[in-house]
């Protein structure tokens, strides 16, 4: 049995449809990384590390300011796409 052309056409337009999560930097993994990084060239670090460290931080422009507490990093929710970020957080935060 053949389906009517309006059916075929409304099922072919919703397979078309997709949900997708809107990627944003401005997280706050990358809000605390930021903040780490302007904070440690003023720590006992080598000069070179400190004008790597503070470059860093300038090219994430997206990624807003914020003052790091150690409440934070225990907010951040690891997951597969940010696992990468599991020692840096784990280092910085206890």
């Amino acid at each position: 049995m053949l389906a009517p052309m309006s059916v075929l056409f409304q099922a072919t337009e919703e397979a078309r449809l997709c949900r997708y999560d809107e990627l944003s930097h401005d997280v706050l993994h990358n809000r605390l990384s930021r903040a780490t990084m302007l904070r440690l060239p003023s720590a006992e670090v080598a000069p070179r590390l400190a004008r790597e460290l503070t470059s860093a931080a300038r090219r994430m422009r997206e990624v807003a300011s914020i003052e790091p507490a150690w409440a934070l990093f225990r907010r951040v929710q690891i997951h597969r796409n940010n696992a990468h970020y599991r020692k840096s957080l784990e280092a910085w935060g206890h």
